[in-house]
């Protein structure tokens, strides 16, 4: 069985869908996939959203007589609604947990970016992944950089 066949088969069995092999040369692979969410993950989504719409609720009523807080908030730094945000971190642990293993499995280094979820669409988020040599000095983003991606 080829890398690429491989590669192929082991993201298969990991559930990801409409895996594309962008680049393949000798020593690396570029591959497109998406994480597709479950029923459960999405209803979670849903549950966190509206506990998220309710905390900014009570905390509007608070920050009314509060006075302005200046400190660095990471939630501040995500675009997009509260469903979004949870569905993104699901995913991103899940495929991080996934490419572990199957760095593990072919004995070669992985590097994956995430692209957000587009506004009101929850199905699946997209990942890029690039899958070389252990010991190559690459980067992901020099790599989509040079494919203008």
């Amino acid at each position: 069985m080829t890398k690429k066949e491989e590669i192929l088969k082991l993201m298969e069995e990991a559930e990801l869908s409409d895996i594309e092999i962008l680049k393949e040369e000798e020593s690396l692979t570029l591959v497109r996939f998406f994480y597709d969410f479950d029923e459960d993950e999405l209803r979670a989504a849903e549950n966190f959203a509206k506990s998220e719409s309710e905390e900014e609720e009570e905390s509007a009523e608070v920050e009314e007589t509060a006075e302005v807080d200046l400190a660095y908030d990471e939630d501040e730094e995500f675009f997009g609604d509260d469903k979004q945000k949870y569905l993104s971190e699901i995913a991103i642990d899940h495929v991080g947990e996934i490419l572990e293993d199957l760095q593990d499995e072919l004995m070669m280094e992985i590097q994956y970016v995430g692209y957000n979820l587009d506004e009101g669409e929850y199905d699946a988020f997209e990942f890029i992944a690039v899958i070389f040599e252990k010991g190559q000095a690459l980067n992901i983003e020099d790599i989509l950089d040079e494919l203008d991606i």
